[in-house]
Formats: C-alpha cells, sequence, structure tokens
C-alpha cells in the first residue's frame, strides 16, 4: 500500500498503474503494436464521449449521475474487448 499523504496523488498512481496493466494485457495477446493501439482507442473512445457529454452539459444544462458513469464504463468495456 503507498503511504502518501495526499490522496490524489495516490488516485494517479493507481489509474496510471491500471492503464499499464491493461497495456501489458493487451500486448500479451496481440502484441505490442496492437496492444498500445487499443488503449489509444480506449482513450480516444472516452475522450469523444466526455467531450460530447461536456457539449451538451453547457449547451442543454446537463448534469453527471450514475447513468452517465455506467455509460462510460460500458464504453470502456467494449472498446478493451472489441
Amino acid at each position: 500500500m503507498l503511504s502518501s499523504s495526499v490522496p490524489e496523488a495516490d488516485s494517479l498512481f493507481r489509474r496510471a498503474l491500471a492503464v499499464l496493466r491493461e497495456l501489458s494485457d493487451a500486448c500479451k495477446r496481440h502484441g505490442l503494436k496492437f496492444g498500445v493501439a487499443a488503449i489509444i482507442a480506449m482513450l480516444h473512445d472516452i475522450a469523444v464521449l466526455v467531450g460530447v457529454f461536456c457539449f451538451l452539459g453547457w449547451l442543454l444544462n446537463w448534469k453527471i449521475d450514475s447513468l452517465f458513469l455506467t455509460a462510460a464504463l460500458t464504453v470502456v468495456g467494449f472498446s478493451v474487448h472489441d
């Protein structure tokens, strides 16, 4: 366990660790070239989802709720296993 006094640093470290774990798994399954491409495609899918939702939030005053989080996790799941 990390003994960081700043929770944000611990959270960022865990996110980076999760991305590296996902990258290593994708590279083992599909090779380095396709593994890196899969991670970039996943990040692109999430960036598009968040960008569209931010635009709609600005335009229609939508708020982020648990349904948005469910949709984002579904996109990640389909993006990784597609």
